[in-house]
């Protein structure tokens, strides 16, 4: 098969593509986040409390990985840690008030990457594609899961 014809050099390239855009604009706001920064301020936004297991899980990242991340955004004091109160060796993540502001600085961002991805692409191809890249991470979990 060709390269081209290969769904994961698609999808991986485009990927590569979107986070050096957000890069980009990132540093034209001379926001000092990195594009992997955003991500998880974004998702501890939506998420408030989630825990660096949750977050590690969701973007299919390891664990040391995602701990580099969230001390880099504490130091920044973009987030805070709180002990989970239920279970004491957990720690919960939320957004300090100046991580809530960078976090909106970022929506103008999601949203100029976004209709440049789509530019171009009819809804209809648009849900075509999120149903079938959907269904293509669904099998390839199903085939990790070994069933």
């Amino acid at each position: 098969m060709k390269l081209d014809d290969l769904a994961g050099y698609l999808l991986g390239t485009t990927h590569h593509s979107m986070l050096a855009l957000m890069q980009r604009k990132l540093q034209e706001r001379d926001m000092p986040l990195t594009s992997e920064q955003a991500k998880v301020l974004n998702l501890i936004h939506h998420h408030p409390g989630i825990n660096q297991k949750s977050i590690a899980e969701t973007l299919r990242k390891d664990k040391p990985g995602v701990t580099r991340l969230v001390e880099g955004l504490e130091r920044s004091y973009l987030i805070i840690r709180k002990q989970d109160e239920s279970d004491r060796r957990n720690r919960r993540l939320f957004l300090t008030d100046d991580g809530e502001k960078v976090r909106s600085q970022l929506d103008p961002i999601i949203k100029e990457i976004h209709d440049c991805l789509y530019d171009g692409i009819s809804e209809k191809e648009i849900e075509r594609f999120k149903k079938t890249v959907t269904l293509m991470r669904a099998n390839i979990n199903q085939a990790l899961k070994g069933e």
